[in-house]
């Protein structure tokens, strides 16, 4: 019988590590980055809505109104006026004011109030100046004094 020649295969021999060749790279030349695709996610069909800001848009509407009243009416304001600049007051108290901003919205209001009478007071000989800081204490004692309700009746529903 003939004997059999076992094969036996052997491991491929590596080059010491300085004989490798080194891959050269120019510094003027990027590399490709292996990226995985950008896949978007899909929407949520339950998502609820986004709700406008109400209270943020009477907020500027209460500014502007409040400046262009006193640019018309420079001798003072009609009942209408009037009436619009605390109606856009009471919605940004009722809608712009969350639980966690009540203490500093009261402080400001408080600050702002008391400051542009202040201004009233000194510049008296403006008249538009007058007017104006006259117009925004309205807007921002209506709203103040909504917050301040609010703010009572959640202290005394407390225990």
């Amino acid at each position: 019988m003939a004997k059999k020649k076992k094969i036996v295969r052997k491991a491929p021999v590596k080059a010491p590590v300085s004989e490798q060749p080194q891959a050269i790279v120019e510094p003027s030349v990027e590399q490709p980055i292996f990226e995985q695709p950008v896949v978007a996610e899909p929407q949520k069909i339950d998502a609820p809505r986004k709700r406008l800001p109400v209270g943020g848009i009477a907020y500027v509407i209460g500014l502007l109104v409040a400046f262009f009243a006193a640019l018309v009416m420079p001798q003072g304001f009609d009942n209408l006026t009037v009436f619009i600049l605390a109606l856009l007051g009471v919605i940004v108290g009722f809608m712009n004011v969350t639980e966690d901003e009540v203490l500093l919205f009261l402080v400001a209001s408080v600050a702002f109030i008391v400051s542009a009478s202040s201004i009233r007071v000194v510049l008296t000989e403006l008249v538009f100046i007058e007017t104006l800081m006259k117009a925004i204490i309205i807007f921002t004692a209506s709203s103040a004094f909504i917050v301040s309700l609010r703010a009572l009746f959640k202290v005394s529903k407390s225990e």
